[in-house]
């Protein structure tokens, strides 16, 4: 229930087992509508992270949490995780942290992605084949009352 929730715990996991190929441009663009997530704080902070096979030739890669319930960004939550510097794909960690939320509320985001120039691109899943890509995972995992973010 939700009253035995303990701070630090798992608060949502999302994974992308079939085979999903996304390209972004320079416009932030929905990795899935699947992804989509509401959470409830249980305390201050929370981390989201996000794994990925990503190739982005010699571009920037940017991630960012997508508030769709109330159309807008969540604060400080835009950075840039990955540059390849040639043509290879490499499994990528994007982590956010969402800092000074108000526990027992509700929170809605969906991460978004884009380039610096260009199409960049996420290669997600598999069909039961033997070399088919990773599945995306995505978990927001509570961060206590013992966290210290410099």
């Amino acid at each position: 229930s939700t009253t035995n929730m303990i701070p630090g715990a798992v608060l949502a996991t999302k994974v992308q087992r079939t085979t999903l190929i996304r390209s972004f441009s320079t416009t932030y663009g929905e990795y899935s509508s699947n992804f989509r997530t509401s959470f409830v704080a249980q305390s201050a902070n929370v981390m989201v992270e996000f794994r990925a096979i990503v190739r982005a030739d010699n571009k920037l890669f940017y991630g960012g949490l997508y508030d769709y319930n109330s159309s807008s960004w969540n604060t400080d939550q835009r950075n840039r995780f990955n540059y390849n510097d040639e043509s290879d794909q490499d499994f990528t960690v994007n982590t956010w942290w969402m800092r000074n939320l108000t526990p027992g509320t509700t929170y809605y985001i969906s991460p978004y992605f884009k380039s610096n120039s260009g199409l960049v691109y996420m290669y997600t899943g598999h069909s039961g084949t033997v070399n088919g890509y990773a599945p995306a995972v995505m978990r927001i995992i509570d961060g206590g009352n013992n966290v210290n973010v410099y």
